[in-house]
C-alpha cells in the first residue's frame, strides 16, 4: 500500500491496537522514514498472533520522498487476512 509518510505511524498504530502483535511502531516508523528515495528495505521479525509466533517481513519502497510503499509478508494466512482488513478499514476511514 502507498501512504503519505505522515500516515504510516497512524496505520502501524492501528494494526497494533487492533491485532496486538507486539509491533515496535516507533522503530518501524523510523525505519520507514529513514529509507532513501528509490531504495527498498525490509526487516523480518516475529510477532505474536493468537498465541503463536509468526514471522513477519516489513518492506518499504520509498518511491517518493513523502509517499512510501509499505507491505507486510507473513507466514500465517489468517494474519495476512487480518492485516488486509486493517488496510481496507484505514482506507475507508481516510477516503483513500
Amino acid at each position: 500500500m502507498n501512504f503519505d509518510l505522515e500516515m504510516v505511524r497512524e496505520f502501524l498504530d492501528q494494526i497494533e491496537d487492533e491485532l496486538e502483535l507486539g509491533l515496535e511502531v516507533d522503530d518501524l516508523f523510523d525505519f520507514t522514514e529513514n529509507t532513501d528515495v528509490e531504495d527498498e528495505r525490509q526487516r523480518t521479525f516475529d510477532v505474536e498472533f493468537r498465541g503463536d509466533d509468526v514471522s513477519m517481513t516489513y518492506v518499504v519502497f520509498m518511491d517518493d520522498i513523502d509517499a512510501p510503499d509499505v507491505a507486510f509478508f507473513v507466514s500465517d494466512e489468517e494474519l495476512a487476512d487480518a492485516i488486509n482488513k486493517q488496510m481496507e478499514a484505514f482506507c475507508q476511514k481516510h477516503g483513500l
